[in-house]
């Protein structure tokens, strides 16, 4: 209570003088309590007041805590090749006694370096952290289930003893599991002499060497090695494969070039006849003009400010080619309004800085289409293409709302506010 004492006298006897109750906080699950503010007899050096006697005051603290025992995270999936896990166990009030956890593994896909926690008046809120081993085997035996059991809360104090506790539930992911994988699944090489590298490698340690054969159906691109043979050495880290572009003079546009993976051979029963998806390779024809912008659409949001893209031509210009830019609306703003490709940044390109224009209204995304032409040349190859507009969706970040604050509020008879 603050202040200790009150002094009226005649400049105040009538508005009063306001005394303070403050709560003091606790972390005990304790019910309501009361409090009483004693107030002493009345001293004055008038007769009219002096010892006049005063009622007390009786404050009721409402306990704000609950007894509970929270486990976080309740679910965990990991691959056997993570090694371990955490969970925390806490309590939401600071308990009376220590509290005891008992902890067990039901399983033998992981395991508790702990066999209980105990949590009490220094921790109780913190919490104790409980690692949880993964053990990993060779097996393919497919996704596990391991089971943290948390047995009843055992304590002296009446306000924990007993409660139950949620179990961890941890799924453990097989990385056993036999696969070839070739990475990436779909190339993009460029005439005329453009080459770019895909990796074979084995999901799991094979029972023996596995062979794998290699072939084009195209004479667009072509391959090196014609076969690629993956051991105990080598499975986890592959063997590169090299996928070249096969230069024409036709002006034929884009073509696809598929390298066929055969069925493996291998003397293990793991991998024999293992098949795997061919690889689709984009040969780029450098004979045809175009322009070329990347990406074909742009989304930037309000709080982002800007973005970007790139223009580029799909063939080296006979001279020099000018695009110009010029947006549609007052959303977005481009720089520079015109680029300018030859033979040194044809392939490259340039780019270009999309801004865009932030407001305070909630008006949903909008576009801004950024026109791109018309183009001018000095040679004859580009003078008359065209390339469709670049829409840029203008994200809004504004939300509606009306903000009330505070939503609660207690007053005190007779005249607080």
């Amino acid at each position: 209570v603050t202040p200790g004492e009150v002094r009226l006298d005649d400049s105040n006897w009538s508005t009063g003088v306001s005394v303070a109750v403050a709560a003091v906080d606790d972390a005990f699950v304790d019910g309501d309590q009361a409090c009483v503010v004693s107030t002493g007899p009345a001293r004055s050096s008038g007769a009219d007041y002096a010892d006049m006697s005063v009622d007390d005051v009786t404050v009721t603290v409402e306990d704000d805590d609950t007894a509970g025992i929270a486990v976080a995270p309740v679910s965990l999936t990991v691959s056997e090749a993570g090694g371990s896990e955490t969970f925390v166990i806490t309590l939401s009030s600071e308990p009376e006694e220590p509290v005891i956890i008992p902890l067990s593994v039901e399983s033998d896909e992981c395991s508790v370096a702990q066999g209980e926690v105990t949590l009490d008046s220094s921790n109780w809120n913190t919490g104790v952290s409980v690692a949880v081993a993964l053990v990993d085997d060779a097996l393919v035996d497919g996704d596990q289930v391991c089971v943290v059991g948390t047995g009843a809360a055992r304590s002296n104090g009446a306000d924990y003893a007993g409660m139950t506790v949620e179990d961890v539930t941890l799924t453990v992911e097989d990385d056993d599991a036999a696969g070839i994988v070739i990475a990436p699944t779909t190339l993009t090489v460029r005439e005329p002499e453009g080459s770019e590298t895909l990796v074979v490698t084995l999901n799991s340690e094979p029972e023996g060497p596995v062979s794998i054969p290699l072939s084009v159906i195209s004479d667009e691109c072509s391959v090196t090695p014609g076969e690629v043979t993956l051991d105990k050495a080598n499975w986890s880290t592959g063997v590169d494969v090299t996928v070249a572009a096969v230069d024409d003079e036709a002006e034929d546009g884009d073509q696809v070039c598929v390298v066929g993976i055969g069925a493996a051979s291998s003397s293990g029963a793991d991998y024999a006849g293992m098949t795997v998806e061919d690889v689709a390779v984009t040969v780029v024809d450098d004979d045809m003009a175009g322009i070329v912008v990347m990406p074909g659409q742009l989304s930037v949001g309000e709080s982002e400010g800007s973005g970007a893209f790139v223009i580029a031509l799909s063939s080296e210009p006979e001279g020099t080619v000018g695009i110009l830019l010029s947006p549609s609306s007052d959303e977005c703003s481009v720089a520079p309004g015109e680029v300018t490709l030859e033979k040194a940044n044809w392939r490259t390109g340039e780019s270009v800085a999309v801004a865009v224009q932030d407001d305070d209204v909630e008006d949903g995304d909008q576009e801004c289409v950024v026109g791109i032409g018309p183009v001018t040349s000095s040679g004859t190859d580009y003078a008359d293409v065209t390339v469709e507009d670049l829409v840029v969706t203008v994200v809004d970040d504004d939300v509606a709302g009306i903000v009330v604050a505070p939503t609660n509020l207690t007053l005190q008879e007779p005249g607080a506010s």
